[in-house]
């Protein structure tokens, strides 16, 4: 047997034994005709800007992707990113934090130019904690502004 075969096997072991969902994976899935329209479509929605038409869709991902998990996590983690650029609603609030408790998942992924070399790929609840600082950050910026807008503070600190 093969070393890289020997290292990813023993890599499964320990993924396994520390109770995480573990897959070898190759990154011509994430390459389909499926996949692309899919990261397209998440586009398109990001670029309207609907946070609730873009959750709508991660659930469709979630459900049409649940026999590859790698390709769903991978589509999931596109739309978390679009999501943490748009105006939050309280859905996507809401959707965003129930990821947030999303068991962690361990991908590996082999490389053909380095096949001995395996490495985790997504951690969806990681993710959705970025999104949620990211509105967070924003929610702030507005309120400066307003503040700012309204006379209730000044550039050198005194109003």
């Amino acid at each position: 047997m093969n070393n890289r075969i020997l290292f990813a096997a023993a890599f499964l072991s320990l993924a396994s034994a520390a109770g995480a969902e573990s897959v070898v994976i190759d990154d011509r899935q994430f390459h389909s005709a499926a996949v692309s329209q899919q990261s397209s479509d998440i586009a398109a929605i990001r670029d309207m800007s609907s946070s609730d038409d873009l959750v709508a869709e991660m659930a469709r991902i979630d459900a049409a992707f649940a026999s590859d998990v790698a390709v769903r996590d991978h589509l999931l983690q596109i739309s978390l990113e679009s999501l943490a650029g748009l105006q939050p609603t309280d859905n996507a609030r809401r959707a965003v934090a129930a990821m947030q408790s999303r068991a962690v998942s361990t991908y590996i992924r082999m490389h053909e130019e380095h096949p001995s070399i395996v490495v985790p790929l997504y951690d969806l609840a990681a993710s959705a904690r970025v999104t949620t600082r990211a509105w967070r950050i924003a929610d702030a910026e507005k309120i400066v502004e307003q503040r700012f807008a309204a006379g209730q503070w000044s550039a050198d600190g005194v109003t």
